[in-house]
């Protein structure tokens, strides 16, 4: 029991910093150039977006999943994709989502693909 117990909270430790990255560069990306994109309702959708994805991957998805190391793959490849749409802060959800599933497989290729995804994402922010 000991075991399942921490690893619901270190779930909820790794969405909850998905999510505190993603809030930080999207608020950045948002609200930091006086030019035509972001403001508060591209923030809010974004910001609701990120967050119903962070919630079922790291709520439904990874808890559940039997081979971690096949999700955090395809988490890895989907986050990188998302990297066109960086703006959206999905890559950054993404990525942390295959970031922990990597790890908790001892894959570090995947791993590694995910936190490229999260440091893109952020970086797309900040210069985007």
């Amino acid at each position: 029991m000991t075991s399942t117990l921490h690893r619901i909270q270190d779930e909820r430790l790794a969405g909850g910093l998905a999510m505190l990255l993603a809030i930080g560069a999207l608020a950045f990306a948002n609200f930091s150039d006086s030019g035509d994109n972001g403001g508060a309702g591209p923030y809010a959708i974004t910001l609701a977006a990120c967050a119903i994805v962070a919630v079922v991957l790291f709520a439904r998805v990874l808890p559940g999943t039997a081979n971690p190391a096949r999700a955090s793959w395809i988490l890895a490849a989907l986050a990188l994709v998302t990297c066109v749409v960086f703006w959206s802060g999905l890559p950054i959800v993404l990525g942390m989502a295959a970031v922990y599933s990597g790890l908790r497989a001892d894959q570090s290729v995947p791993a590694a693909l995910g936190a490229l995804a999260v440091v893109l994402g952020v970086v797309g922010c900040i210069v985007g």
